[in-house]
């Protein structure tokens, strides 16, 4: 007879114990996998928060001008509060609002973080946010960011994040710095010759023409180091239609020559004025004009050309000049037109438009417009500080769109609805382009002579 055996009661008491056991430690680790996925999730949501924020603030910062550290100006030492004026002519300020980082424009205040990340510290470092004499730095800012992001439910992670930005446009070159006062003439010395702003200065005279006029060296001087800057674009608007970007103005053409040789007679100086930006519909449309030709003796620095203008009056090309202009939305920029000078001469091409919403910037005497942003100037050290020239106007950009900002050398930056801004006072920088606003004025040009005193 066969006889089959079953399990015995302790074997099942056995088995299903170990299989709970087994059971148990499983979920235990299976639970604690879902709990580290959600709290990385968790420090990823507000981390990538916080680097938008953080994003946002640098790029309307890098943009803006007349930076102003909680009202110091610059606050080497650190401040809370760090205000501006954006692209769109609206001062804006950013604070620490309990521990939330707050953005205020134009007085209305908004949170910038997310409820998931306390701020418990913010720090503002600023520098070369004066724009006159006796300031050269380029504006900057360094912000530091310190709190704690959450985890979960009772948890958060602790973070320290560093960022910063520098103003796009410059601030530089706008005014030359004072002169030392002049040393008394040796014994027996001679003197300087005649025209322009006279100045001395490590025993080299040195004239500055903002203007036309007459210059007269000295009877002993054969050779002279020069440099001549064409007058600034205008920067162009958008007048029909819709309100996509214009180009902006481009930087005047540059000549320097280290050592250029002369007569004894005088010579006539032109210095050329910047260019008028283009008028909207509102103010009676008009195109944008090109900068005028500066000229010392055979020298020629062209004007920058025009921004790229759409309208019944106007071309949505940029036109060419020392420096060409940036296109207008679906155009290309204007081309560099400035002799070359055996080398020492020059200029560069205005980019096209980039897209739908955004003008082309203008080019610059180092470098060509570069998207909507405006090329940079030449750098030159010959009136006794250092100084960019000839830069290009940032493109204008539809309403809600970043303008472009002008290149280091005094070119305007781009405005929306607003205007663009003019190129720096007497640097050869392109007009700021816009979209609705008037496009800003090209800045006038300069020729400086220098030799050393007899």
């Amino acid at each position: 007879m066969n006889r089959h055996r079953g399990y015995t009661l302790v074997e099942l008491i056995v088995a299903v114990g170990l299989f709970a056991l087994v059971m148990v430690l499983a979920s235990g680790a299976y639970f604690m996998m879902i709990n580290l996925n959600r709290q990385t999730q968790g420090i990823a949501t507000g981390i990538n928060n916080l680097s938008f924020a953080l994003e946002a603030m640098t790029r309307s910062i890098r943009t803006g001008t007349a930076y102003n550290c909680a009202g110091l100006g610059d606050c080497p030492n650190g401040a809370n509060s760090f205000s501006f004026t954006n692209a769109q002519g609206v001062t804006t300020s950013y604070t620490l609002v309990g521990s939330t980082i707050q953005r205020t424009v134009g007085g209305v205040g908004s949170a910038v973080t997310d409820p998931s990340v306390t701020i418990s510290s913010l720090m503002f470092y600023a520098f070369g946010t004066a724009a006159s004499p006796g300031d050269y730095q380029q504006s900057r800012v360094t912000i530091i960011v310190s709190g704690t992001v959450s985890s979960g439910p009772g948890k958060t992670q602790p973070f320290t994040v560093e960022t910063g930005a520098t103003m796009r446009g410059s601030d530089l070159g706008d005014a030359s710095p004072p002169p030392p006062p002049p040393p008394p003439p040796p014994p027996g010395g001679g003197s300087c010759g005649t025209g322009g702003t006279t100045t001395e200065r490590d025993g080299d005279c040195i004239h500055t023409f903002t203007s036309s006029g007459t210059f007269t060296p000295p009877s002993t001087v054969s050779s002279v180091a020069v440099m001549v800057v064409g007058g600034g674009g205008g920067g162009g608007t958008w007048c029909e239609g819709s309100d996509p970007g214009a180009g902006g103005g481009g930087g005047g053409g540059l000549v320097y020559k280290p050592s250029y040789t002369i007569s004894t007679r005088s010579y006539a100086v032109t210095v050329g004025n910047g260019g008028a930006g283009a008028n909207n519909c509102a103010n009676g449309a008009s195109d944008s004009r090109n900068g005028g030709d500066s000229v010392f003796d055979s020298l020629t620095a062209k004007g920058g050309g025009g921004g790229g203008t759409w309208s019944n009056v106007g071309s949505p090309t940029g036109k060419n000049g020392g420096s060409g202009g940036g296109g207008a939305w679906g155009y290309n920029g204007g081309s560099s037109n400035q002799a070359g000078y055996g080398g020492d001469g020059f200029g560069t091409g205005g980019a096209a438009a980039p897209s739908t919403n955004l003008g082309g910037g203008g080019g610059g005497a180092a470098t060509a417009g570069n998207g909507t942003d405006g090329g940079d100037g030449k750098r030159y050290s010959i009136t006794g500080g250092s100084y960019y020239y000839a830069a290009g106007g940032g493109g204008g950009a539809r309403t809600g769109s970043t303008p472009g900002g002008g290149g280091l050398g005094g070119g305007g930056n781009g405005g929306t609805s607003t205007n663009g801004t003019d190129g720096g006072v007497s640097t050869g920088g392109g007009g700021g382009g816009s979209s609705s606003g008037n496009g800003g004025t090209g800045a006038s040009g300069i020729v400086v002579i220098r030799y050393p005193k007899p």
